[in-house]
């Protein structure tokens, strides 16, 4: 399958859209293996969603969550990555509170491990969880580039 990647400046640095078939990824790192620069009405439509958050609006990412590649992670990993469609913008929850809707209040770090595995930067606001006590903790993009998302959206944390 013919992965195309669209380049996209944000206050936050280079971001990469990944398409196949599916949006399989925004990141900061240029995907390894083959593929080619170019664009597509998939990633158009990420670049309207990074458009709107970017100019501070509060764009609506569950019709854009439809178009994710989230087959790529564990079935774990999606009932994570569903989670973090439900914060809001403004707003912050902990990997705690995360397990704790899972039903599974023991498995915090596990939550831990599946946010800093979302391959949807953005999309899936991954940067809004935070440790115990609104503790920054780490981001798969740097702790810079989270606080930066998080002032963009008018928090500040320890």
């Amino acid at each position: 399958m013919n992965t195309i990647i669209t380049k996209y400046d944000s206050p936050i640095g280079t971001l990469y859209i990944s398409v196949t078939d599916k949006i399989d990824a925004v990141s900061t790192t240029k995907p390894k293996g083959e593929f080619s620069f170019g664009t597509s009405s998939l990633a158009s439509k990420v670049i309207k969603f990074l458009d709107d958050y970017f100019k501070g609006f509060n764009p609506e990412s569950k019709d854009l969550f439809k178009l994710l590649n989230i087959d790529q992670g564990t079935p774990f990993q999606k009932k994570v990555w569903k989670k973090l469609m439900g914060i809001n913008f403004g707003k912050t929850t902990s990997y705690g509170n995360i397990a704790q809707k899972l039903g599974n209040p023991n498995s915090s770090r596990a939550v831990g491990a599946a946010v800093g595995k979302n391959p949807f930067l953005v999309i899936v606001p991954c940067h809004r969880v935070v440790g115990s006590n609104n503790q920054l903790t780490g981001f798969s993009a740097g702790l810079p580039k989270k606080v930066k998302l998080l002032k963009h959206e008018g928090l500040e944390l320890n």
